[in-house]
C-alpha cells in the first residue's frame, strides 16, 4: 500500500468550419488541447518494501510531472 495519489487530466477542443468555394461537404479545422496531471501535484511511487534493501521504507520516485500536448486537424 503507497501514498494516494490524485491525478487530474483535461482535455479542451474547438472545431471551426472552413467555408471553401464549392466545397459542399463542409471541411473542417479541429484545434485539440490535452493536459495530463493538469494540476502538477507531485505524486509518489509505492513505498520500498524489500526489508533487505538499504532504501526500506522509502519513497524513492515519482510519477511524471505535466504534460501538455497540441494538436491540429484539418478534416476534408
Amino acid at each position: 500500500m503507497g501514498p494516494g495519489r490524485q491525478n487530474w487530466n483535461l482535455s479542451l477542443f474547438k472545431s471551426f468550419r472552413m467555408p471553401f468555394p464549392g466545397n459542399a461537404e463542409g471541411s473542417r479545422l479541429e484545434f485539440r488541447a490535452d493536459s495530463f496531471n493538469t494540476f502538477n501535484h507531485t505524486q509518489f511511487h509505492d513505498v520500498n518494501q524489500n526489508f533487505g534493501d538499504q532504501n526500506f521504507g522509502k519513497v524513492t520516485s515519482t510519477y511524471d510531472p505535466r504534460v501538455i500536448q497540441l494538436g491540429l486537424k484539418f478534416l476534408f
